[in-house]
């Protein structure tokens, strides 16, 4: 999906970065109902412009070898799933952006907090959109590791090769820089304020990941809301698990516990 240049974008640098600025004034200046629109990085862009010319010259060239099939069987449909992923995720963003801006509303007439949640909403959008991307091109990025590649005289992206068909757990001390000697934990979380978590048409939970700091002794979560924005949001956002739509408000008590 392409960016009309006149709509305002959040611009993702990297797997790992996004253009503070643009975020920034995104989101000071975001009203209900804008549109907003995502670039995605030149990185991610040329893992698909690298998959699709594999693809192109697979038949043609007799390409053969070992890992030929692998990459030829499971290239059009991992290319198929990140034009998808990445429209779900440009539809969704302007929904996000305007839940966020009702995150932390119940605490007006506190202005020593205006930045607090500000930067807590800029976070749970920027590690969403980081997220998003590592998971829109995982596949694509695992598939650039075909040792095949060299013989065509192409290579991987430069930014992608420390995260080729890596998991998301080995990502996390990547992406949450200030975490990677911190242990995470896995929770069930089961309600958001008044949105009861249901999955497979049943109350039930779903996992996500948490840093171990934020629970209680007993297990339970009592993470604070910047790790909520930039942890918790982005996970249930972007979940396979949940089978009715995700919330529309992350403000009120979160409940959640270790398995």
């Amino acid at each position: 999906m392409g960016v009309n240049e006149t709509t305002p974008s959040v611009v993702v640098t990297g797997v790992l970065s996004v253009d503070e600025a643009s975020l920034d004034a995104t989101m000071r200046n975001f009203k209900k109902g804008d549109k907003i629109g995502v670039k995605w990085p030149q990185s991610s862009d040329q893992l698909i412009s690298l998959v699709q010319e594999v693809t192109r010259r697979f038949d043609k060239e007799h390409i053969a070898g070992v890992g030929a099939d692998e990459f030829i069987k499971s290239a059009p449909e991992a290319l198929r799933n990140t034009f998808r992923d990445r429209a779900k995720c440009e539809k969704r963003l302007p929904e996000l952006m305007d839940i966020m801006s009702d995150f932390g509303k119940y605490r007006e007439g506190r202005p020593d907090l205006e930045e607090y949640y500000l930067n807590c909403r800029a976070g749970a959008i920027k590690f969403y959109l980081l997220r998003a991307n590592f998971f829109a091109h995982w596949k694509l990025g695992y598939l650039s590791s075909w040792v095949g590649l060299s013989r065509l005289g192409l290579s991987a992206p430069a930014a992608w090769k420390p995260y080729q068909g890596m998991p998301s757990d080995k990502f996390y001390p990547f992406l949450y820089d200030e975490y990677r000697t911190q242990h995470i934990s896995s929770i069930r979380l089961v309600k958001i304020g008044n949105y009861e978590i249901t999955c497979h048409g049943c109350p039930d939970w779903i996992y996500i990941d948490i840093p171990e700091a934020s629970l209680d002794r007993s297990g339970n979560l009592c993470a604070g809301e910047d790790v909520l924005c930039r942890w918790a949001i982005p996970q249930v956002e972007l979940s396979g698990q949940l089978r009715i739509p995700p919330p529309d408000s992350y403000n009120g008590e979160w409940v959640g516990y270790t398995a």
